[in-house]
């Protein structure tokens, strides 16, 4: 993974990313846990339960050009995933083509079934 874009990504000049969710930074240390995961920009990832897309926001760019990033959420209808999934659409240089694969919850059920 390449360390230095994401500290770059998370430097302040990401305005795609909300400030609510930079200010979380500070606690979470989102460039120290995908270098711990060994990220590299051409992996699938998969994150589940993306909730208001945290990690989306520092995911997606980073996977944008090599990678692929696939997203689920419990609730497919909420207000907070509809307003994620309207970020992600009308920013497609930022975010690349995230796939969405619907309720993550459902899907958890019927692999275990």
């Amino acid at each position: 993974m390449s360390y230095l874009f994401v500290r770059s990504l998370l430097a302040g000049a990401s305005c795609h990313r909300s400030l609510a969710n930079r200010d979380r930074d500070k606690y979470r240390h989102p460039a120290e846990t995908l270098k711990f995961f060994g990220l590299r920009p051409n992996m699938t990832v998969v994150e589940l339960w993306t909730g208001s897309g945290w990690y989306t926001e520092i995911l997606a760019p980073f996977l944008a050009s090599k990678g692929q990033l696939i997203v689920t959420n419990s609730a497919t209808s909420s207000k907070p995933t509809l307003a994620f999934q309207q970020k992600l659409a009308v920013n497609p240089e930022v975010f690349g083509k995230v796939k969405r694969i619907g309720n993550a919850s459902l899907l958890l059920e019927r692999a275990i079934a």
